[in-house]
């Protein structure tokens, strides 16, 4: 496969006849940090101080075809003690465009991302520039689509989309790396067929896609679907509806017996429909798996509860058994609300493609800092070249091209008004990955409170908790809660200060892992 990174620089060429703004944004940080660490196993503890040196570079072109952002980071630490094995230097690269043609119905994209992170999902608190530096892994990710989608088709409409990407990660020698670097590329494609809006007494809406992925380190992996549901008015707004799915997945081996894993199911019932779009159906489906039939009963739900509400919610079945979705969002003019559960069958690679929905909160681009962040006023937000979306789980995976079984369900609040902001995250996620028999469960929060003391000064609160336990396979158990306190000043239009107290402590079942660590920082940003 040629580097997907190479539609970065196609993307790129209508700046030669394209009049746009082009704006740089250089910003140089350097912070002070005096930490302390201490590990309870072994009553070892050291005392260290570093400094932090990241320059950062943002660029940006907006024009009416193309819109673009690149943003390099290079961070360097220069540690007091032991700074031969502690020094250390990053380079973070983030590229992000979008290229609309036909009033944005066609639509390319192109992406690449160079970052440092944990390799555990649970160590991306713990492991940082200065904190086990050594066991950040560097994860390069290319990816490029194409998408067209109409605008109100008067009796057919059609929508398709392709997208190719890659993933490749490297991990530190010195570092235990518990899996294989990830050496993959992904393909996915799919198209829907539904009716325009001059028809009334009849909907349909019929979807097949297609995703293949090829692993370095084991088999490639194949999964094709089709699904449909067509209604026809019987009365008023009641319409009886016939709904199908076809799944076949190939390519899956190691722990599972079989390599195909197919699933079909299909069925008739009623649906009521409105004319702004909500809809509620029931239907009665056999379900067929593994050469065994089922009955059962699935629902439908997508419903406007007022201007600023709305819940979803659907069962069927599926491969991997039950199915169920379910997403409510609220809007005020202070809060922001979605609690939402899904269950589905996916891989690190293909997330990269598609990360994930409903959009929970968006931060500057190359930015996790969840004080910079805010929700949006729809979890269907697209967010612009320059920012960063954050799906829910925010928690993050392993670094392994496994083939897993991810069922996750979160509660996600958000308020802002006057001098006070609060982010509050709660996520719960079972885990399993199917080519090694593993099963995991992993909870996390996330509690941001921001106060505004006056015009240039502000304090931030912010609290994480997160743990993994291990239901099947051999792994380790693993628990970390940290909490920050800073103190942020603007200085001026162009310079701003940070002073930050933060206290980390890991409890896990592995021996050597535990660890506490008190960091102190001094920061200070100065905007070219």
């Amino acid at each position: 496969m040629k580097r997907v990174s190479v539609a970065c620089a196609i993307a790129l060429q209508p700046l030669i006849v394209q009049s746009g703004e082009l704006t740089f944004r250089p910003v140089l940080d350097v912070s002070a940090v005096t930490y302390e660490t201490k590990h309870p196993d072994t009553d070892e503890k050291s005392d260290n101080n570093a400094l932090m040196l990241e320059p950062v570079l943002a660029t940006t072109y907006k024009s009416q075809l193309l819109n673009a952002a690149l943003r390099i980071k290079n961070t360097t630490v220069k540690q007091s003690e032991n700074s031969a094995e502690l020094d250390k230097e990053f380079t973070d690269v983030n590229f992000n465009s979008k290229m609309g043609f036909w009033d944005r119905r066609l639509l390319f994209t192109a992406q690449s991302n160079r970052i440092h992170r944990a390799q555990l999902g649970i160590d991306s608190g713990i492991s940082d520039p200065i904190l086990n530096a050594e066991e950040l892994s560097t994860v390069q990710t290319n990816n490029a689509s194409m998408s067209f989608s109409p605008q109100r088709p008067a009796y057919l409409g059609m929508s398709f989309f392709a997208r190719a990407g890659e993933s490749r990660t490297r991990s530190n020698p010195s570092a235990q790396n518990q899996f294989a670097d990830i050496d993959s590329d992904s393909y996915s494609g799919g198209a829907s067929i539904f009716q325009g809006q001059e028809i009334t007494r009849m909907f349909w809406n019929i979807n097949a896609n297609y995703e293949k992925t090829k692993r370095d380190a084991q088999p490639d992996v194949i999964s094709r679907s089709v699904s449909a549901k067509i209604g026809v008015g019987i009365l008023s707004d009641l319409h009886l509806i016939a709904v199908g799915s076809d799944y076949n997945n190939e390519g899956l081996r190691g722990g599972l017996q079989q390599e195909n894993i197919s699933s079909k199911s299909y069925g008739a019932g009623l649906e009521w429909r409105r004319a702004s779009g909500s809809f509620l159906g029931v239907t009665y489906n056999k379900f067929k798996h593994e050469g065994k039939e089922t009955n059962y009963v699935g629902f439908d739900l997508n419903w406007a509860l007022s201007p600023r509400s709305s819940v979803q919610a659907s069962y069927d079945k599926r491969f991997f058994g039950d199915n169920y979705n379910f997403s409510l969002n609220h809007n005020s003019r202070s809060w922001r609300t979605r609690v939402g559960y899904e269950k589905g069958f996916t891989s690190y690679s293909q997330l990269q493609l598609v990360p994930g929905a409903p959009i929970v909160l968006v931060c500057p681009q190359g930015s996790l800092d969840f004080s910079q962040c805010f929700m949006p006023d729809s979890p269907n937000y697209e967010p612009d070249v320059d920012e960063t979306q954050i799906s829910i789980p925010t928690f993050e995976n392993e670094l392994t091209d496994e083939i897993i079984i991810r069922e996750s369900a979160f509660i996600n609040l958000g308020y802002d008004k006057r001098k006070l902001s609060m982010y509050f995250n709660y996520s719960y996620s079972n885990l399993e990955y199917l080519e090694t028999m593993r099963a995991q469960r992993t909870r996390a929060a996330q509690l941001t409170l921001t106060y505004k003391l006056g015009a240039k000064t502000k304090l931030i609160a912010h609290g994480e908790y997160s743990r993994n336990d291990t239901l099947q396979g051999t792994f380790y158990d693993e628990e970390v809660v940290s909490y920050k306190l800073a103190l942020d000043r603007a200085l001026s239009k162009k310079a701003d200060l940070s002073l930050s107290l933060r206290y980390l402590d890991r409890d896990t079942d592995q021996a050597n892992r535990a660890l506490e660590d008190t960091r102190l920082s001094l920061k200070y940003s100065y905007k070219f």
